[in-house]
């Protein structure tokens, strides 16, 4: 196959492919080729169905090519692509080679096959990272070497798996294609790197080796590494037109390694069966049933069945069975037949490349889409026109009916309006009273909401006054770096004022229990908890207990004289007269003794201030609470008054409206009745000159079946015209314009011979 994939000619490859089953039947017995079944296509070969690289049905690659793909145009590419048997031979050679160590590809084929797509899903698929050289008008050598190196660094330091892809517009520059074919050839680029720029690309190799534990070899060896990685790591992939400027022989000999490097992939151009799997896609949108489908098979003649007979793809050639089902033509089929058709006709006459078959395609469902909508928005105006004419002899005939009953409503809407006002006159009134009511219970509200502010205002200013010590406190204990409360804590023998301060904290927190002494191994497995400061950080004054508040308060944060004489005279019976002093705890002994000490020192009489305060207050917030309850009562009643006012101002609001709206329509009734003679005669005059019109609006109506049979070739002759008629000649146009009739024509699509071209 890798001769094979060279051969643009289908006879080449077929002759190869005789050639190779000639070599086989000539070197294996019969029994190892069981008869020919072993070399029986295709021959399709992947790792996608399972772990190994080993043949796989089409019909199942089919599937999974289909599902991948979905996944990657709703990802990647907002493209909907169409999968048929050469789009998945292309993928799984693509795949192949890409999967290699210096795996490179030369796609060749005309404009809009679908090389760039396709490697753009393969690398998708694989994980591989793609960058597209994107030639410009502005894009120099200069700016081709930065993108070559950073790719190369990528996949060398990196070791970033890489698909770069190139173009034809891309490779016109022959700096490029010097660059690239050196880069094919040793996986080196001489010249690329410059001093600085070596530099740099040595050290990051080396940073890189390093960490894969590697020994710091001389500039050659990391230099050879970085090539590896690279020949490895980094695949180019071509794309060329065989049509294009220069020709396929002229870039092999200017760029033998582009060839001699490189798998070649020959894309050619889409078959016929192609052409006509991307059609079916691209068509799917048109509703052929509304464009004469079932009037199309009605009048199809027997050598047009024969001809647009479809036998779908039987199953694999490797199943047990084959099933070939043949299906009825139909309009949908004819279409495509017709397209397929069209662009056959014009790639013979001139180069009409895939991408002109795609726009011809997509043109035409769109123009197909949009006469057939143009047709029916007319069909459904007319329809609608003769429909309003019926309405209006119908309204001509109960207009004198309708005055008689408007004189009814006239008196019932004067009656009512007699009825409203007495209502409103009732609501307003006891709305007045209600109101009344309502401010003197909210005078009354007001004055007990008055006290009841003072007394909460005074609570609350007394908490205000110990909650900025609290948070400053906290703020500084966040502060606290771990290193100062490890060092504190691996401390054997600490500063008598630090392991206080820490005896107070765990006090506060609840980690020890209130009793006479700590031992420092106690104080410190309370401080050891990774979630100490965290605690401290996060702990509510209202959490800490009476004992532990007053046993913080007495022996640490302001103990009497007495009780700090038997602390010193009890540590220098233990450490002797030379054992520091015990004083009181505050900020800057404890700040001396240990850098984390202080803003716990800060803190625990923060807490201790807060505490105080705040149960000193309670009794003042309990009575807060119990006058408010006792104004519960009273502004439930001034709600309900609120409420009911509402209902009622709303209600008095309804009967106005209600009163103004039936004097209105009473106003209304008898305009009518007085301008209803005069609307009837006029009506009578219209529907007597709309007459003529009326009877050609049902002429057209009843044409509309026609009109939309000739749809598909009206379409047809207006796609060609913009997919293949841009470059051409008016003379070459009408040509094209009669062929593409001739064709729609053989094919049973009917036409009036107009020469419409828009899309």
């Amino acid at each position: 196959r890798l001769f094979g994939d060279r051969l643009p000619d289908p006879a080449d490859a077929a002759w190869c492919a005789s050639l190779v089953e000639a070599v086989a039947a000539k070197r294996f017995p019969a029994a190892a080729l069981a008869d020919g079944a072993a070399l029986r296509g295709p021959w399709l070969y992947s790792r996608w169905l399972g772990r190994a690289y080993a043949p796989a049905r089409p019909r199942e690659l089919r599937r999974f090519v289909a599902s991948r793909l979905r996944t990657f145009y709703e990802e990647a590419l907002d493209v909907p692509l169409v999968v048929f048997d050469d789009v998945v031979r292309h993928v799984l050679r693509l795949d192949a080679v890409l999967r290699a160590e210096s795996g490179h590809l030369l796609l060749v084929g005309e404009s809009g096959v679908g090389k760039s797509v396709l490697t753009k899903f393969v690398a998708w698929n694989g994980g591989l990272s793609l960058i597209e050289i994107q030639a410009t008008r502005h894009y120099t050598p200069a700016k081709f070497d930065d993108d070559l190196r950073a790719a190369m660094r990528r996949a060398g330091v990196d070791r970033e798996r890489l698909v770069v892809t190139l173009d034809e517009a891309d490779e016109g520059s022959s700096a490029f294609l010097e660059r690239m074919n050196a880069l094919l050839a040793s996986g080196e680029v001489p010249g690329l790197w410059g001093a600085d720029d070596l530099h740099r690309l040595l050290a990051a190799c080396r940073d890189a080796r390093r960490s894969d534990g590697a020994a710091d070899d001389d500039d050659a060896a990391v230099l050879r590494w970085f090539a590896r990685n690279v020949r490895r790591n980094l695949h180019v992939v071509f794309c060329l037109n065989p049509g294009g400027s220069g020709g396929l022989a002229d870039r092999a000999t200017a760029s033998p390694a582009l060839f001699n490097r490189c798998v070649v992939d020959w894309f050619g151009t889409w078959s016929t069966n192609a052409l006509t799997n991307v059609a079916k896609a691209l068509v799917k949108t048109v509703d052929f049933g509304a464009i004469g489908a079932a009037e199309w098979a009605d009048g199809l003649s027997a050598d047009l069945a024969a001809r647009l007979r479809e036998e779908p793809e039987s199953d694999d050639s490797d199943d047990d069975e084959e099933v070939i089902v043949t299906t009825d033509p139909t309009l949908e089929s004819a279409v495509v037949a017709a397209l397929v058709e069209t662009h056959e006709l014009r790639r013979a006459a001139s180069r009409a490349t895939c991408r002109d078959f795609v726009e011809l395609a997509r043109c035409f469902a769109a123009e197909a889409t949009a006469r057939r909508e143009a047709l029916e928005a007319t069909q459904k105006r007319k329809a609608a026109g003769l429909r309003e004419l019926a309405r209006a002899r119908g309204e001509v005939a109960a207009m004198q009916g309708e005055l008689a009953a408007q004189n009814k409503a006239l008196e019932a809407q004067e009656a009512s309006a007699r009825d409203q006002l007495e209502k409103m006159v009732a609501d307003q009134q006891a709305a007045e009273a209600k109101q009344a009511r309502g401010k003197q219970l909210s005078a009354e509200l007001a004055l007990k909401g008055g006290d009841i502010a003072s007394r909460k205002k005074a609570a609350e200013e007394e908490l205000a006054q110990a909650e900025p010590a609290l948070l400053s406190a906290r703020k500084a204990v966040q502060g606290i770096k771990k290193t100062q409360l490890d060092e504190l804590r691996s401390l054997r023998n600490p500063p008598i004022q630090a392991k206080r301060t820490l005896e107070a904290v765990a006090v506060i927190l609840g980690a020890l229990p209130v009793q006479r002494d700590y031992s420092w191994d106690d104080v410190r497995k309370a401080a050891r908890q990774s979630d100490f400061i965290k605690r401290v950080v996060e702990f509510n004054p209202r959490d800490m207990g009476e004992a532990a508040a007053k046993a913080v308060r007495d022996r640490y944060l302001s103990p009497s004289a007495a009780y700090l004489d038997r602390l010193n005279a009890k540590e220098r019976e233990t450490k002797g007269e030379d054992a520091p002093e015990i004083v009181a705890l505050d900020f800057e002994a404890a700040n001396r003794s240990s850098a984390a000490a202080g803003p716990l020192v800060l803190w625990a009489g923060s807490q201790l201030d807060y505490v105080e305060i705040e149960r000193k207050v309670e009794p003042l917030q309990k009575e807060v609470e119990a006058l408010e309850a006792a104004t519960k009562t009273t502004r439930d009643e001034v709600a309900t008054l609120e409420r009911e006012m509402a209902e009622l101002e709303k209600s008095v609001k309804g009967y106005k409206e209600a009163y103004a709206t039936a004097v209105r329509a009473a106003e209304k009734i008898k305009n009518d009745m007085a301008s209803g003679k005069v609307k009837a005669d006029r009506a009578a005059r219209l529907l007597a000159s709309l007459a003529d019109e009326q009877g050609r609006w049902a002429a057209e109506a009843d044409a509309y079946p026609d009109e939309a049979r000739r749809v598909p070739s009206r379409a047809l002759i207006a796609a060609a015209d913009v997919a293949y008629g841009g470059a051409l000649s008016e003379a070459e146009r009408a040509s094209l314009r009669a062929s593409a009739r001739r064709t729609a024509a053989a094919l049973g699509l009917p036409d009036d011979g107009g020469d419409d071209a828009r899309c």
